[in-house]
């Protein structure tokens, strides 16, 4: 009898607001903000996250449209169910407990998803919380960051350059213009896949570029959307990224922000900020993405590149990587084991 007088009321109170003209409260609401007082853990540290939500107009009934908060891929995607959301009247907020153990360094990624959205999943724009998992630094790096300070080798920091100086230079002005005649040497064995060429030297202007090509059994597809990941081209124990995508009316033309943090040692941060662009040709069978740095570390004097796929098959695709930076702390060794490094990773991704 309780439970037939509630549901009455309610129905009673519906049709009271409908006839003076009101409309009744969004049963689903509106989500405004996601958020957590903590986004940073470490590897295999177990920790307990609470994530709080802000939703407008959310009915907080039982029997209401419920909230769940899933892990995505920086895509968007899919990726596993965590829980629904609960509701405290005290608080006045929704929130959920977020139990975290992460084995590899990265960027988790957190949304929040009505059940009208859940099943099946809609990827769409929505708030998102991201936690970044660092690996601990081990004795030896802080031993060598305290021999570093000793001896003064700290290097200069400049102020972070906000996001909206960003491409405010003029055109061409840190363009990879260097020119690629000969010089190409075969490279394979000894780890390095067969049919791997690489050409390196001085650059023009200064600095130092270093180049590698080689030949993948996957689409060009999959190779682009690994590679257009910043996170597969960076040191995932020291460097900590922020990326944004930018929107882009041109065909086939995509662009994002990238905010680089490197501790290279205990106590030491160098900071410096890229423009990624990625350009898709009309037939699908080239791909080019380009990076440079637009502001940050004055040592890094000049830093740029770009990655070109050339489609030989349904799973074949031509790999080929160019750098060139102008920077006291780099070498072409350095350089060529950076490439190398992306090669690798690249295939280690796509094996799964």
């Amino acid at each position: 009898m309780t439970s037939y007088r509630r549901n009455f009321g309610r129905l009673l109170g519906m049709l009271c607001l409908l006839a003076l003209g009101a409309a009744p409260v969004q049963a689903e609401g509106v989500l405004e903000a996601i958020e957590s007082d903590e986004t940073l853990v470490y590897v295999h540290e177990a920790k307990k996250v609470e994530v709080r939500a802000r939703i407008r107009d959310a009915s907080t009934e039982e029997g209401a449209s419920k909230w769940n908060l899933v892990q995505v891929g920086q895509d968007g995607q899919f990726i596993r169910y965590i829980g629904i959301l609960y509701y405290s009247r005290k608080r006045q907020a929704f929130f959920r407990k977020l139990e975290l153990q992460e084995r590899e360094p990265g960027q988790r990624y957190f949304e929040i998803v009505p059940d009208s959205e859940l099943e099946p999943f809609v990827v769409k724009q929505r708030a998102r919380l991201v936690i970044d998992v660092e690996g601990r630094p081990s004795i030896l790096d802080i031993v060598r960051g305290v021999w570093k300070k000793l001896v003064g080798q700290l290097p200069a920091l400049t102020p972070v350059v906000h996001a909206s100086e960003i491409g405010t230079a003029p055109a061409n002005a840190h363009g990879c213009r260097q020119k690629i005649e000969s010089g190409w040497t075969d490279v394979s064995g000894d780890g390095v896949a067969g049919g791997t060429k690489a050409v390196r030297g001085p650059r023009n202007g200064g600095g130092i570029f270093s180049a590698r090509q080689t030949t993948v059994d996957y689409s060009i597809e999959q190779v682009a959307e690994q590679l257009w990941n910043p996170v597969n081209l960076k040191n995932p124990r020291n460097t900590r990224l922020k990326i944004e995508e930018i929107s882009s009316a041109k065909p086939g033309h995509r662009a994002k922000k990238v905010d680089v943090n490197v501790r290279p040692f205990v106590f030491i941060t160098v900071e410096w900020q890229e423009l990624w662009e990625r350009h898709d040709s009309t037939t699908g069978d080239e791909i080019r993405i380009e990076y440079r740095k637009s502001g940050g570390e004055v040592k890094l004097k000049h830093f740029c590149g770009w990655m070109a796929l050339r489609r030989l098959g349904r799973l074949k695709t031509e790999v080929t990587l160019y750098e060139e930076i102008d920077s006291p702390h780099r070498t072409l060794d350095d350089m060529a084991r950076g490439q190398q490094g992306t090669i690798d990773t690249l295939v280690r991704n796509l094996k799964g």
